[in-house]
């Protein structure tokens, strides 16, 4: 179960990522990289709510599993990678709708 700073960094890492893929390639690397960091925030929230066993061990992998695709989408070759992001900002909004 998320608290609601979860809630909060799930929200917050969801809208930046939405505002990337409005812009598309007109972005900062500093505000992808910013992006990133607010699912890095979610997921360190979610394993300090794991240790005092007020997080399930599935959230804490979902948290992960979003934290390997925002990275993964934040250095490619050339452009944005939309679709991974896409995929991390879905895997956020479904965590927020399940709560």
């Amino acid at each position: 179960m998320m608290d609601p700073e979860m809630q909060q960094h799930a929200r917050d890492a969801a809208a930046r990522i939405g505002d990337l893929l409005e812009r598309g390639a007109d972005v900062e690397h500093a505000e992808v990289h910013a992006a990133v960091n607010a699912v890095v925030a979610f997921r360190n929230r979610a394993i300090d709510r794991h240790c005092a066993d007020a997080a399930s061990t599935d959230l804490l992998d979902q948290a992960n599993a979003l934290v390997s695709l925002a990275y993964s989408a934040e250095f490619p070759l050339s452009g944005l990678h939309r679709r991974r992001f896409k995929q991390t900002r879905a895997g956020m909004q479904s965590l927020l709708e399940t709560e």
